[in-house]
């Protein structure tokens, strides 16, 4: 004697495809997380004043050091560069508008 028996499977393609795309971007990130680390480590060995001392420095650390002589070699370049975008937000506001109308009108 044969029996038939049916079953219905229902398959969330959208969950497996978020689960799938979650876990890729955890690789990925992992994966471009461990390369600036070892960008920001060989730059720091690589430079002339290397210094075996600092190996217990924290990556955080170096990195902060790498961001703040950016910063200090560009520092000029960046506060002309927001004072002409405040200015240029300011002269465009309309409170901007009605004042230098109020003050020209007198």
């Amino acid at each position: 004697m044969e029996h038939v028996v049916q079953l219905g499977i229902s398959i969330d393609d959208d969950a497996i495809q978020k689960q799938i795309m979650a876990t890729a971007e955890k690789a990925i990130i992992g994966e471009i997380k461990n390369d600036i680390e070892s960008q920001i480590i060989e730059r720091h060995r690589a430079s002339w004043s290397y210094d075996r001392s600092k190996d217990e420095l924290s990556l955080t650390t170096r990195a902060e050091a790498i961001i703040r002589e950016w910063l200090d070699e560009n520092s000029d370049k960046i506060i002309e560069l927001a004072g002409k975008m405040v200015a240029d937000k300011v002269f465009r506001s309309k409170k901007w508008k009605d004042k230098y109308s109020e003050v020209t009108e007198e």
